[in-house]
């Protein structure tokens, strides 16, 4: 049971460097001007090489890194920030709407595990009860 607890923690801590890496991966290709979405995948697939290859990748021409500069400044850094764009009062991005079906689906799924095992314990407690009746 040794050998399982410490192939556990390096499980964790390399789970804890891939989702870093997507986090930075995401944000770095985001103020780089390419969307959030680029640097996420390249994150989750190229793990700790994303990193680097984002801080290499050129940026676009009104991106946020070429305005700001690589590290934003806590009082609005060199340039006006851009405001956010303004949707219709009332409707959902496609976007927003996949991420709240998602959302419910991975409850409802959570759901029925809970409902599964529930369901396995009883079964379980009345299979006891039968065999100390019986005995």
């Amino acid at each position: 049971m040794t050998v399982i607890a410490l192939l556990g923690t390096k499980a964790l801590w390399l789970t804890y460097a891939w989702l870093a890496s997507a986090i930075i991966g995401s944000w770095l290709s985001d103020r780089k001007g390419y969307g959030e979405k680029p640097g996420l995948a390249t994150g989750l697939l190229l793990t700790v090489l994303a990193i680097p290859i984002w801080l290499l990748w050129p940026a676009k021409q009104d991106s946020r890194w070429k305005v700001q500069g690589p590290i934003p400044r806590a009082h609005g850094g060199r340039g006006p920030r851009p405001a956010p764009p303004r949707r219709a009062a009332g409707r959902l991005s496609v976007d927003t709407a996949l991420l709240i079906l998602l959302e419910v689906v991975g409850w409802g799924l959570l759901l029925i595990c809970i409902c599964a095992l529930i369901e396995a314990g009883w079964a379980r407690l009345r299979r006891r009860s039968k065999r100390s009746t019986i005995t």
